[in-house]
C-alpha cells in the first residue's frame, strides 16, 4: 500500500506527459528496490505500441529500440492479450523480437504488465530483475494496481493536453482573425501566418508559395526557418513537384521522408543543403479558389496524430483567408493609384492647356509648382500636404478659363472694369473645382494665392495667418518666377532686384517667416527640413 501512496504522490506534481512517465516509472522502480524498466505507449494512428522511457541496462545506449506491432515481440502480444507476460530469462524468450535479442543482456527475467483503460490496453510497463530473484505474485499485484492508476493518471493528463492545445489553437486562430482585420500589408501577414505556423505545429521551417495567373506558376513569397535563401528561387508549375501537385489536387500531400522520392521532389536541389526529412504541402483556398500552397518541412520524422493534422488545416484555411483579404487590398490600393495618376495626368493636361492659352506665361505653370514643392518641404509642411500643394500649384490659375481672351491676352494695361473681371478668377477658379470631390484639399491656392499678408488681397480679403500656408508659400513664387520672366510690355528682372523687392513686401503682401526661408533657399543655404528651425530663429 505504501508503494502504491508514493507513486499516487509522485503523479500528482506532474504537468504533462512528458514529465509524467519518467516520475512513473522512477517512483515505482524505487519502491520495488529495482533498477531497470521501461513505458511502452500505443500509436493508435501507427497501429503500433512504441517506447516512452527507459532506465537501466539499455539506458544511454546509442540503441533504436524499433515499436512493435500487435502479436509482435513481448510488448506487441501484451497489447494484444491484455494479459501480464512473465518472462524467466529475457535473452532466451521465444516472444522478444530479434532486434532486442542481439543486445539484450544475460541473467535478466522480468514481467511486462498492460496499462489500461477500462479495458482498452493504451501502453505497457516493464520492470526487469536480476537472475534468481523473480517477480512476486504480491509484487504482480501492485504492478497491476500502479498500471490501473498509471492509466488513469495517463488518460487525465492526455485530455489536459488536448485541452490546453485546443486553447492555445484556438488562440491563435482569433490572433489570425485579428491580424486579417488590422493588417493590410501582405508582407507582414505572411510574416505573422509563418511564425504561427513553425510554432504552433512546432516544425522546421514553412514558406508560402502564391500563385501566378499570369505565368500559372507558383512562386516563392515569404518563408521562416530555412538555412539558406536558396528556397527564395522557388517557381514551380502547376502540378509539378508535391507542392504544384496539392495546388492541382486541392488536397494536402504529405511525405514522410523526403530522402526517399528521388526526383520527384520539384525542388530537391534547392533544399540540398537544408536536409529536410518531412514534407506537407497543404493548398491555400479561398472562395473555392486556389491562390497558393503552404510548405511545411521538418528536419526529422513526424509521425502527426490526426488532431495535428486537423489543426494544420485549419492554419492553412485562416491563412488562405488572411492572404486572400491582404491581396485584395493590394489590389484596390493599387487600382486606386492608378486612378490617382490617372487624375493628376488630367490635373496636368489642364495646366498646359492654360499655358498654351496664354502662351508668355507657357512654363510658369510647372516651375512655380516644383519650386513650391521645394519651399514647401523646407518650410516643414508635412509630406502628404505636399501632393494636395503640387495638384493646386498646377491648377492656381485655373479660373482664367473663365476670362475673355480680350481681357487675359490684352498685351497694355487693363482698364478697371477689366481688371475687376480679371481679379474674378480665384473665384471662377474654386466654383470650377469645387464639385470635384478629389480636388478638395487642393483649393487653397487656387481659390486664396492672391491674398495679401495685410488683408488688401483678393477674393476674401483675409489677413495673416487666416490666409492657409499653401496660399502664402504659392503667392511668393509666383511673384518670384512672374519678375524672373520675360513679358511682352517688360524684360525680366535680375534675380537679386527680384528678391529685394519681395524682402520689401514681407509683412505687407507677404509672410514674413516664408520670405525668410525662401531667401536661405534661393541662397543654397538651406535645401532641407532639418534646417528649418535654426533659419526661422537666426
Amino acid at each position: 500500500m505504501e508503494a502504491i501512496i508514493a507513486v499516487s504522490a509522485a503523479l500528482r506534481i506532474a504537468n504533462s506527459l512528458e514529465e509524467m512517465l519518467p516520475l512513473l516509472l522512477d517512483k515505482t522502480l524505487d519502491v520495488m528496490d529495482l533498477s531497470t524498466g521501461a513505458i511502452w505507449l500505443v500509436d493508435p494512428i501507427a497501429n503500433e505500441i512504441k517506447i516512452n522511457v527507459t532506465r537501466g541496462w539499455n539506458e544511454g545506449q546509442e540503441i533504436t529500440i524499433p515499436p512493435e506491432k500487435p502479436n509482435e515481440g513481448i510488448n506487441g502480444f501484451v497489447l494484444s492479450s491484455g494479459e501480464p507476460y512473465i518472462t524467466k530469462e529475457i535473452r532466451f524468450d521465444k516472444r522478444l523480437s530479434k532486434n532486442i535479442r542481439k543486445w539484450a543482456p544475460p541473467g535478466v527475467g522480468g514481467v511486462t504488465m498492460p496499462i489500461k483503460i477500462g479495458k482498452k490496453v493504451i501502453g505497457t510497463f516493464n520492470v526487469n530483475v536480476l537472475i534468481p530473484r523473480e517477480i512476486s505474485v504480491n509484487e504482480i499485484n501492485v504492478l497491476t494496481t500502479i498500471c490501473e492508476i498509471a492509466g488513469n493518471a495517463i488518460n487525465r493528463m492526455r485530455l489536459h493536453e488536448i485541452t490546453l492545445r485546443d486553447a492555445q489553437q484556438f488562440s491563435a486562430l482569433h490572433a489570425i482573425d485579428v491580424s486579417i482585420n488590422k493588417n493590410d500589408d501582405l508582407s507582414n501577414t505572411l510574416d505573422n501566418l509563418l511564425d504561427h505556423v513553425i510554432g504552433l505545429l512546432n516544425v522546421s521551417a514553412a514558406d508560402f508559395l502564391l500563385y501566378n495567373s499570369e505565368t500559372l506558376s507558383l512562386n516563392y513569397s515569404a518563408g521562416k526557418g530555412f538555412k539558406t535563401d536558396a528556397i527564395t528561387k522557388s517557381c514551380l508549375q502547376l502540378g509539378e513537384g508535391f507542392a504544384g501537385r496539392a495546388a492541382v489536387q486541392r488536397k494536402t500531400i504529405i511525405v514522410n521522408d523526403l530522402r526517399l522520392v528521388g526526383g520527384k521532389y520539384g525542388r530537391k536541389e534547392l533544399l540540398k543543403e537544408e536536409h529536410f526529412v518531412a514534407y506537407f504541402g497543404v493548398p491555400l483556398i479561398t472562395q473555392n479558389k486556389v491562390i497558393g500552397v503552404l510548405d511545411i518541412f521538418n528536419r526529422s520524422a513526424l509521425n502527426p496524430d490526426q488532431p495535428w493534422l486537423d489543426f494544420m488545416e485549419a492554419l492553412a484555411s485562416q491563412a488562405a483567408i488572411a492572404i486572400g483579404s491582404a491581396t485584395l487590398f493590394k489590389d484596390l490600393q493599387q487600382s486606386n493609384n492608378e486612378l490617382l495618376q490617372a487624375y493628376d495626368k488630367t490635373i496636368e493636361g489642364w495646366s498646359r492647356a492654360m499655358d498654351l492659352r496664354d502662351h508668355e506665361t507657357e512654363g510658369h505653370t510647372q516651375r512655380v509648382t516644383d519650386l513650391t514643392i521645394k519651399l514647401a518641404r523646407n518650410f516643414g509642411v508635412h509630406e502628404e500636404e505636399i501632393t494636395q500643394i503640387r495638384r493646386g500649384a498646377l491648377l492656381h490659375d485655373m479660373g482664367k478659363m473663365g476670362i475673355p481672351d480680350a481681357i487675359l491676352l490684352k498685351p497694355g494695361t487693363l482698364t478697371e472694369h477689366e481688371w475687376k473681371i480679371m481679379k474674378q478668377h480665384p473665384k471662377l477658379a474654386f466654383d470650377m473645382l469645387s464639385p470635384i470631390a478629389f480636388l478638395e484639399k487642393a483649393l487653397d491656392i487656387p481659390f486664396s494665392h492672391h491674398e495679401k499678408w495685410d488683408g488688401t488681397g483678393y477674393p476674401q480679403g483675409l489677413k495673416g495667418e487666416h490666409i492657409p500656408i499653401a496660399a502664402r508659400l504659392f503667392a511668393v513664387v509666383d511673384v518670384w518666377d512672374a519678375l524672373c520672366s520675360d513679358r511682352p510690355y517688360r524684360k525680366a528682372w535680375n534675380k537679386s532686384t527680384v528678391m529685394d523687392y519681395i524682402k520689401s513686401l514681407s509683412g505687407i503682401q507677404f509672410d514674413p517667416k516664408i520670405v525668410k526661408i525662401f531667401g536661405l533657399l534661393m541662397a543654397g543655404k538651406i535645401g532641407n527640413r532639418k534646417n528649418i528651425k535654426k533659419a526661422i530663429v537666426a
